[in-house]
């Protein structure tokens, strides 16, 4: 049994452009770590100038756009999920299901079948935590990992959940046992959840409303909070 932590950058707020992972064993030993680049044969679009803060990637839009598209990463990346006595983990994860499901969907591939559990419902059931929140709140050096750099970033979810495992005194198998309902399953649904309805529908909002989703999703905030906040 190994343990897959992973997660995904896009260079839109939708479109990915890397998949990056850390494997550990049940002891928190790294066996494998990588950052699968993707070309997402979309425009760049992180912020908006003088509104959103910018989340720099860990490479360059020339780097990324070097690198094979998703429909030839897909196998690469559908092992990696979908090996034997693996279990999967993220942050934030239904984020990362929903982009997987989203690039399967556009180079018509196979949805990959899979579950995770979300590292941030074991951390906190009840709001929505940034990472870099998390780190700090534990105390954890990551000082040699990069923001927004997906294998670093993955790093840090499996380093949280190796605290709360030695601050608890149990293995990662027994806080997965008292966790099961962490666990997530991407399903599309007709009703689109966590998206702000815009009057105007236009190509230019759309954007918008992708980049504001990609920059709560990193601040740990859900739609749902930041809407209220506007209504408050």
């Amino acid at each position: 049994m190994d343990y897959l932590y992973f997660d995904i950058e896009c260079c839109d707020g939708n479109t990915m452009c890397s998949f990056g992972y850390v494997i550990v064993d049940d002891k928190f030993n790294i066996k494998e770590k990588k950052d699968i680049l993707i070309n997402p044969e979309r425009p760049f679009k992180i912020a908006r100038a003088g509104f959103d803060p910018r989340n720099d990637l860990a490479y360059s839009e020339e780097e990324f756009l070097k690198q094979p598209n998703f429909k030839n990463r897909y196998t690469q990346i559908k092992n990696l999920l979908t090996k034997e006595d693996r279990i999967i983990l993220g942050h934030c994860v239904n984020y990362d299901l929903k982009y997987l499901f989203k690039a399967c969907k556009r180079y018509h591939k196979e949805k990959i079948p899979m579950k995770a559990y979300d590292t941030q419902c074991i951390y906190n059931k009840n709001s929505t935590v940034a990472l870099s929140k998390i780190i700090k709140s534990l105390d954890i050096d990551v000082s040699n990992l990069k923001e927004h750099k997906s294998c670093d970033d993955a790093e840090m979810s499996m380093l949280y959940i190796k605290a709360i495992c030695d601050k608890e005194n149990i293995t990662i198998d027994e806080l997965l046992r008292k966790n099961q309902d962490s666990i997530k399953v991407y399903k599309e649904t007709t009703k689109k959840k966590h998206r702000i309805e815009w009057r105007d529908k236009s190509p230019k909002n759309n954007i918008i409303q992708m980049q504001i989703e990609e920059q709560l999703k990193k601040k740990g905030i859900s739609m749902d909070e930041f809407l209220k906040s506007l209504s408050a």
